[in-house]
């Protein structure tokens, strides 16, 4: 496999659509064209990180952010981020990066959160996109039933906008004249899979195919979730769950104004994820936790009903556990190695 075909297994799940307008994702620096046998797993692409890879004479560097933000106009090479460049270079390293469209997509990074702090009835705090929603159905001439039936238990498309795995819920019911019908409802990002699939059904089945767009449903994307915990708890017991769950040792606390006398909704923002307080008091959350708070903007928190918590932005360093997970429950990388790398890229330290 070369590395241009295990990044388009990747956006075939999470692709660059999902991400934020001018967010520089994708490609920063190698040959897609090349073999790929190995994959360091980070959340920065750091010169130590680069050592790390180095090392481990990986192929792909896979980050969640960027390398390359703003456009080059030099390269020093008594610079250590410049000579990391030239490092990658001479070692043929490929760096790939997949940021806002890891945040936004579902059973991405802002999931995994809910998922370790056990939140149910989960949803998007803030919208970004929409797709369409289609209403299929089959007619299914009687002789061709079993046929049909046959190649739905073999249906199997590739997972589309979202790293979760997902099925089709297929109804059924037969009409007065033995016909029997087949219904379900899709996102657009499957239309093209089932219209191929049916086309092909159809020169040996006797079906008639129907679609129709569903005006009420949309399948909705967005950054940050909001759910609820599995029971209701006091700030400093919230706190210690939170440590627990989280392993986060150091946060910081903003405290707004008549907050609840107990934690129950709670909205989450991987990152920097402040400018979305607004949305958090439009959710009628308790507690919102993100990273990097800035000053004024915890002012503004403090005005408002709710807690928030500041965990830092290396919160996200979640995924060199989750995503590599991710990666090999893919049978189709199976062949290569994932590595998540250990080194802490975290610029601040606590003293205690």
């Amino acid at each position: 496999m070369n590395i241009k075909q295990f990044i388009s297994i990747f956006e075939t799940a999470c692709p660059e659509i999902l991400a934020m307008p001018k967010d520089p994702i994708g490609l920063q620096i190698g040959d897609l064209n090349r073999p790929v046998a190995s994959v360091l797993v980070t959340l920065d692409v750091r010169p130590e990180v680069v050592k790390e890879a180095i090392e481990k004479k990986v192929d792909v560097i896979f980050s969640h952010h960027p390398l390359i933000f703003h456009p080059i106009k030099q390269l020093d090479f008594s610079n250590p981020n410049d000579k990391m460049i030239a490092d990658l270079i001479k070692h043929n390293i490929t760096v790939y990066s997949a940021h806002t469209n890891l945040d936004i997509v579902p059973g991405g990074m802002n999931d995994w959160f809910c998922e370790k702090l056990e939140l149910s009835n989960v949803e998007i705090l803030h919208p970004t996109k929409q797709l369409n929603r289609y209403d299929i159905s089959l007619k299914v001439a009687p002789a061709s039933v079993e046929r049909v039936y046959e190649e739905l238990e073999e249906l199997d498309f590739p997972v589309r906008c979202s790293l979760n795995e997902e099925a089709f819920e297929w109804t059924s019911w037969v009409d007065e004249q033995e016909i029997q019908w087949l219904q379900t409802t899709i996102s657009e990002a499957y239309l093209e899979d089932m219209s191929h699939w049916v086309h092909k059904l159809q020169h040996h089945a006797d079906l008639v195919f129907n679609v129709t767009k569903d005006y009420f449903s949309s399948q909705n994307f967005g950054l940050g979730r909001v759910g609820e915990l599995p029971f209701d708890m006091a700030i400093d017991q919230f706190l210690a769950y939170m440590t627990d769950k989280m392993g986060w040792r150091d946060f910081r606390l903003v405290e707004g104004q008549t907050v609840p006398n107990t934690i129950k909704k709670i909205a989450i923002l991987a990152g920097d994820g402040g400018n979305f307080y607004n949305d958090v008091y439009n959710k009628s959350a308790d507690l919102f936790i993100t990273g990097d708070l800035y000053y004024h903007t915890s002012h503004d928190i403090m005005e408002l009903p709710f807690y928030a918590v500041d965990p830092g932005h290396y919160m996200e360093h979640i995924i060199t556990e989750k995503l590599v997970d991710w990666f090999k429950q893919q049978t189709e990388l199976l062949e290569i190695n994932f590595i998540p790398s250990q080194i802490n890229t975290d610029p601040f330290k606590f003293s205690k």
